[in-house]
Order: C-alpha cells, then structure tokens, then sequence
C-alpha cells in the first residue's frame, strides 16, 4: 500500500514536471505567453493547497468569460489584435493542458492530505502504546487517566481506598529559562529517582503535565495526608545541580481521596485537585 502511494506519487510529480515544461517550451516566446504560464502557475499552487475542486470551478468560470470575449468579439466582427489572436490561437491546448495540470495537481494534494492524516493516526496509536514518559520513566498522562480510571472501578467493586497526590513544580518555566536542557532532564531523573524511594511498590507514578506528577497511593486515605507530605518532603525539596550547587524547590500540592461509590468523574477530580492546587504549596 504505501510502495503504491509512492509510487502514485512520482507519478504525479513527474506528470506536473512534464507539463509545465511543455507549456514553458510552447510559451516562452513573447509577453502573452508568459503571462500565460504565471496564470498556470498561480493555478497549479492554488490546486497543490487547496485541492482540485475550487481551483478547477475557478478556471472554468474564467475560461468561460474569457471565451465568450472572445466569441462577441468574432462575432460582431470586430478586429482583433496581435495579442487576441495569440489568444485565439492558443486557447484549445493551452486550456486542454491546464485542466490536466489542474487535475493532477490537485490529485497530488489529495495524496498529501491522506498521508498526513496517517501519519497524524500513527502518531496517536503510538502516544497510547507508548505510554512512558522519558524523562523520569513514569507513565504519562494518557496512561494515568486509564489506571486512575480502573483503579476507581475496583475500589467501586471491591469498597477499597486510594489517594492521588499531585506535585506541580513551581516556576517551572522560569528554571528551564534558566537552566540547560541537561540540567532540566537531570532535575527530572533526580526527581523521579527520590519519589520512587519514597514510594510502596504498590503506588503507581505519572507525569501528569509538563510541570506536575501525580503518585496514586493504594489503600490510602485523607488521615495519612500530613505524614505523606513529610515523607515526600524529606527528599524533594533540595535539589542538586549538575554543578554541584544545592537549590530550593518548590511546588503547589494537592491530596484527593477517593472513596468507594462516590459519584464525582475522574474530570471532576482532576479539577478539584487544580483547585486545591492554588492555595497549597509544599
């Protein structure tokens, strides 16, 4: 399928190169050619943008003004000039080849179009197959929003807690300002590596945002919020740098509880936490 494509493809490119070469060939000879092959031009680019149809009803439209000029013109007997007879001599082929031109141009956008399409398709599938983040090995939101999903119904089935935490780094776009990307990606390894040693095996980590992680504590309810913030906090609050020099981190909090049968969605939670956010920092 996709050696058909390409192959189409060339086709079509070769079928555009061909055509717009004889037509340079056949009009290059004087002023009224050129204007001519601007005016094909024009056509082939407005067809490779914005596919056949509306460039295809345009130059018919245009040709059936210009030939129906042409024909009062013959008509009444008026004289014509050198740059209508030109004109008159030209019409047929030159509007023959510029239908074709038009046509494959516009075929040549269809296959772009479909092709970007699959790409954007493959792109998505693999967002969802590959569900981990690389800067600090978690799983990453796609995944999340699946295991907290899950993690809800079988608390519903089975009358079980857990708690969701959520760390957002605060001026987090201000340190990537500030800091190299390697720096960035060793605060993220650092980050990832002191919550996972701080963790049961049993939680599950997510990065849930660019700037914020979420840890899922099974088992887990409101009563053990303080000791869990004093647990995280002993190891990610001070940072060091590549360079050796200690920084201060900071970040907007937030500790849900989810409790079985209750009626909020997980949308619902994840705005609750965001709102929370706001007013607690660790």
């Amino acid at each position: 399928m996709r050696d058909n494509m390409l192959t189409m493809t060339n086709l079509m490119i070769v079928t555009l190169v061909v055509i717009t070469s004889s037509m340079t060939y056949f009009l290059m000879g004087n002023a009224e050619g050129l204007v001519l092959l601007l005016i094909a031009g024009l056509l082939m680019v407005g067809s490779l943008y914005f596919g056949t149809l509306p460039i295809l009803m345009t130059t018919l439209v245009l040709f059936f003004a210009s030939g129906s000029i042409l024909f009062y013109k013959v008509l009444i007997g008026a004289n014509i000039n050198q740059q209508m007879q030109y004109f008159l001599d030209v019409f047929l082929y030159y509007g023959l080849a510029l239908i074709v031109l038009i046509i494959v141009a516009g075929k040549l956008h269809e296959y772009i179009m479909e092709r970007v399409q699959q790409l954007r398709q493959q792109e998505e599938r693999l967002t969802k197959y590959v569900a981990i983040d690389v800067d600090t090995g978690f799983d990453n939101q796609t995944r999340m929003m699946t295991e907290v999903f899950e993690e809800m119904r079988r608390a519903d089935r089975y009358d079980l807690n857990f708690a969701l935490v959520f760390f957002k780094i605060e001026n987090y776009k201000e340190f990537k300002r500030l800091y190299s990307a390697d720096e960035v990606l060793h605060m993220w390894k650092e980050l990832a590596r002191k919550i996972e040693l701080k963790s049961r095996i049993t939680d599950k980590k997510f990065r849930y945002k660019e700037d914020e992680l979420v840890v899922l504590l099974t088992s887990t309810t409101d009563e053990y919020r303080d000791i869990i913030y004093d647990k995280f906090k002993e190891v990610i609050l001070e940072h060091q740098l590549l360079s050796g020099k200690w920084i201060t981190l900071s970040y907007r909090t937030a500790f849900y509880t989810y409790y079985p049968h209750q009626e909020q969605t997980l949308e619902q939670i994840l705005i609750e936490a965001e709102s929370e956010m706001k007013s607690h920092v660790l």
